[in-house]
């Protein structure tokens, strides 16, 4: 066991790996790698598909990359995946230099390495930094911390997009890959400091007999279920808010790495709100209020010029609002995750959880591709008087249903209950 100081420096510095972690990940999460794509001329049908990838690979692999974790040890899998993170910047950084069909073919393999070792980390990061985040706190410790993780995200953010806005060449890709895959070094470095409290096991059980006592669980398991479906009509908005703004409003690589930014920033304060709320009301009650949130956001973003003025401040507010809506979620879902896992298999039980959870991001994108390779909707109709797009479609499509998951709320149990404890500050 960690004394209190010892728990405190772990805090600290898992902030701190979190603050460079989230720095290659603006890459995908802000737009960057969509701008890039479309650069090297892939059909937007590619591009979903691309973008889709980390996810799909995560639904496959996160499960049998976890139970590795706890037989031969959560630190060594987490460095291999930091390994192959290195690779995704070089080969993206060599993308920049070939023609477009190579440069295409580098990407796409480039994203395919990411996705893996994004896979080797996650496996038991969450079971790593479990012993020095005591359940009293937990709310509040992962709402400042991402707090502060997405403010140093946004920072980066608005930096790509002033560079991406002057000037959008290969050069200007090549120096942010460069950068990027320097504080991928960097958090390695910080990585390794980490303690392993908790030591692998060589003797846990076989994957099939440790996977059945987890889905065995009576609460556990419509628990991850509740966040696949949610994951499934949510998740996979941010890729059409970025494929609306880019190839059918036509907007600039800046301006859309600027919107993508300011659904970061209203992320920033969606962990601050999402820590307090689930420290006083529980997770049930944040639960319930984002499924309605999400949809009124997804109609809003349809809403977008139906009133005239400028277009971009238009589009901001639901940016702002479905980063603020999806980070408040998603620190409900750690806390009540943290809970409801059992004591031993840490590393397999939290990656049954992110495994759906992912699974439903990336069906949910996988399906609104081939939606639009098939040409299921039309490229253009009217709404509200107004024309839309075949992502619009999409968009209504899962605005509607997202709130009628709510009605599975009644199926999931929270064990939380309404008080967290003391702050953790």
């Amino acid at each position: 066991m960690l004394s209190e100081s010892e728990q405190a420096h772990g805090r600290r510095l898992i902030t701190t790996i979190n603050c460079f972690g989230c720095i290659p990940g603006q890459v995908f999460l802000g737009s960057v790698l969509l701008l890039f794509l479309t650069s090297l001329a892939m059909n937007r049908v590619g591009i979903m598909v691309c973008l889709s990838i980390p996810a799909f690979v995560a639904a496959v692999f996160q499960i049998p990359f976890a139970h590795v974790a706890d037989r031969v040890g959560k630190k060594k899998l987490g460095h291999a995946g930091m390994v192959l993170v290195n690779l995704t910047f070089i080969g993206l950084l060599a993308a920049t230099f070939v023609s477009p069909f190579a440069g295409r073919m580098l990407a796409l393999g480039a994203v395919a390495v990411y996705a893996v070792g994004c896979c080797l980390f996650i496996s038991g990061w969450f079971a790593l930094l479990l012993p020095m985040i005591p359940a009293p706190i937990r709310a509040a410790y992962f709402g400042r911390m991402r707090l502060i993780y997405q403010a140093v995200s946004v920072a980066v953010g608005l930096g790509c997009s002033a560079l991406l806005e002057w000037r959008s060449s290969p050069a200007s890709f090549a120096g942010l890959f460069v950068l990027f895959w320097a504080m991928t070094v960097v958090w390695q470095w910080l990585y390794m400091r980490m303690p392993e409290v908790e030591k692998p096991d060589p003797a846990v059980p076989p994957l099939r007999v440790a996977l059945g006592n987890v889905i065995r669980l009576p609460t556990y398991l419509p628990f991850c279920a509740y966040a696949f479906l949610l994951s499934l009509f949510a998740g996979g908005c941010p890729i059409l808010f970025g494929m609306i703004e880019k190839t059918y409003l036509h907007l600039s690589d800046g301006t859309v790495v600027l919107l993508a930014n300011v659904r970061m920033l209203g992320a920033m304060l969606g962990f601050l709100i999402g820590g307090r709320f689930v420290a006083r009301m529980g997770t049930k009650a944040m639960f319930l209020g984002c499924h309605f949130a999400f949809g009124a956001i997804l109609f809003l973003f349809l809403w977008r010029d139906a009133c005239g003025g400028p277009l971009v401040p238009m589009l901001m507010l639901p940016e702002f609002l479905f980063g603020m809506v999806w980070a408040a979620s998603s620190v409900a879902f750690t806390v009540e995750m943290y809970a409801l896992i059992p004591p031993g298999g840490k590393s397999l039980s939290t990656s049954v959880f992110l495994t759906l959870q992912g699974t439903g991001v990336a069906l949910g994108g996988m399906l609104m591709a081939g939606a639009v390779r098939l040409g299921i909707f039309r490229n253009d109709w009217s709404f509200a008087g107004t024309v839309r797009s075949d992502y619009d479609a999409l968009l209504l499509i899962c605005g509607t249903l997202v709130m009628v998951v709510a009605m599975t709320l009644g199926l999931v149990p929270s064990v939380t209950g309404r008080a967290q404890g003391p702050s953790c500050d």
